[in-house]
């Protein structure tokens, strides 16, 4: 790559602006854990998840865990994850929720991963989970794969936001004694650079790039 080019990249490069993650504490490590065997079951109403708030049927809970736990289901994402079964493992199944700041008409990507445990018969698929936000709802379900070990699947949902705040919710849909959830992400969904971005940067590669150079006749 030629020197004016590389320049050019690089300044495309470093001043592309970085989407955050809008959704508070969405790898579940935070928050009042007191799980004495890397598991704790935590039921309706209740915030020790910090940022989430368990959503549960009177009896039913959901499980908060960690790697290492006594049933031998990881995460690759962190430390921490969340089983939607609970104790109960029948369905109808938990749920955690969270309220996110909005802007009304906005188009936002939702994604989470899914998790299994292929290597016990009643921790493994088919799973699935319900997420919803608003009033646009989603299932990622026959999560299935092939193979033995804890293992996770990229799910998402696309909504565009109905106000200033917008409830995200995650509940249990399919499955036996496990259902893996981990990694929620919440961004603003991609599009083209803005015109007063993308223009300066055109410029400089324009200006930066090699041109013809004549030499005049006699």
């Amino acid at each position: 790559m030629k020197p004016g080019l590389r320049l050019a990249f690089l300044v495309l490069v470093c001043c592309v602006p970085a989407e955050a993650n809008l959704i508070d504490n969405g790898g579940f490590e935070l928050g009042a854990f007191t799980g004495g065997t890397s598991a704790e079951n935590v039921s309706n109403g209740s915030t020790v998840i910090a940022g989430w708030t368990v959503v549960a049927s009177a009896g039913i809970n959901v499980g908060w865990l960690a790697n290492g736990n006594i049933f031998d289901i990881s995460t690759p994402f962190g430390n921490m994850f969340v089983d939607l079964t609970g104790s109960s493992d029948t369905a109808p199944y938990g749920g955690v929720s969270q309220s996110v700041a909005t802007t009304a008409g906005t188009s936002y990507t939702l994604t989470y991963d899914l998790g299994v445990d292929q290597s016990s018969s009643v921790f493994s698929g088919p799973v699935g989970i319900t997420a919803s936000a608003g009033s646009t709802s989603g299932t990622c379900n026959n999560y299935n794969p092939a193979g033995t070990g804890s293992q996770w699947e990229t799910c998402t949902l696309n909504f565009v936001a109905p106000g200033a705040s917008t409830l995200i919710t995650l509940s249990g849909q399919q499955g036996d004694q496990f259902i893996g959830l981990d990694n929620v992400d919440l961004e603003v969904a991609s599009s083209a650079p803005e015109p007063s971005f993308a223009l300066p940067v055109l410029i400089a590669i324009s200006l930066l790039a090699p041109r013809k150079r004549f030499s005049r006749g006699a």
